[in-house]
């Protein structure tokens, strides 16, 4: 089974008629999910929990009956809302960082949520995934993050572009390739931090293959998993 990525947009809860939209696709999602909904109070963060659960269930569902389809496609709550049949009951065991594992079935997943988007990516063995919203200012923050997260490589490599267009596309490209490589580990982005991962000289020894789109518009979207022969 090859990495699938499902990318769904959330934007459709905030519009008319988005709190029946809500209430309707909460019952397209498993029980755990329902009950994490139930303890958050932010609309902005249940919006992309319920998201969340609906591409899960439908990205499960695809890969229980090996439905064939796109490496990467677009979805939208109402629809999925309105074809999904009853939920499947997802039990998670959670690895030492937290990084959660389906219990009762053969796959792994990866969510990842940014602005008004949520992605999942599924695959039959270890996955990470990321979704940066390309949120640009030239400001002491991106700074402050190459410093924390980024190589002296890749720091030195986004020097060089300075000023460029060249720089900022570089920058997102790192950021969702760490998140999406540490997660990947489960060991989350610190355990990528010291580690290049500059596009066509990566530092993982061959390990690790990439898949990225510069889609939707102003996202970068970042899914890894080790090579065939690498698998763990």
């Amino acid at each position: 089974m090859q990495i699938r990525c499902y990318l769904l947009s959330v934007k459709e809860f905030n519009l008319e008629g988005g709190e029946r939209l809500f209430d309707a696709a909460i019952k397209k999602i498993d029980a755990g999910r329902r009950a994490k909904l139930e303890r958050l109070r932010s609309r902005a963060v249940r919006n992309k929990c319920l998201g969340a659960g609906l591409i899960l269930q439908f990205a499960l569902r695809q890969a229980i009956n090996k439905e064939a389809g796109e490496s990467f496609a677009e979805y939208d709550p109402v629809t999925l809302t309105e074809t999904l049949p009853e939920p499947l009951e997802l039990e998670m065991t959670y690895g030492k960082k937290g990084k959660p594992y389906l219990r009762d079935y053969p796959f792994f997943y990866n969510i990842s949520h940014s602005g008004e988007y949520v992605l999942c990516a599924v695959s039959d063995s270890e996955v990470g995934a990321d979704i940066q919203r390309d949120i640009w200012d030239g400001s002491a923050r991106t700074e402050k993050i190459a410093d924390r997260f980024f190589s002296s490589e890749e720091r030195k490599a986004l020097s060089a572009l300075r000023g460029q267009e060249a720089e900022r596309d570089l920058f997102f490209r790192l950021w969702s390739r760490k998140e999406a490589y540490g997660k990947l580990l489960g060991e989350g982005i610190l355990a990528a931090a010291s580690v290049s991962l500059i596009p066509g000289a990566e530092e993982t020894g061959g390990r690790v293959s990439f898949l990225e789109w510069r889609k939707p518009p102003g996202y970068h979207v970042c899914v890894c998993g080790f090579r065939t022969e690498n698998r763990e």
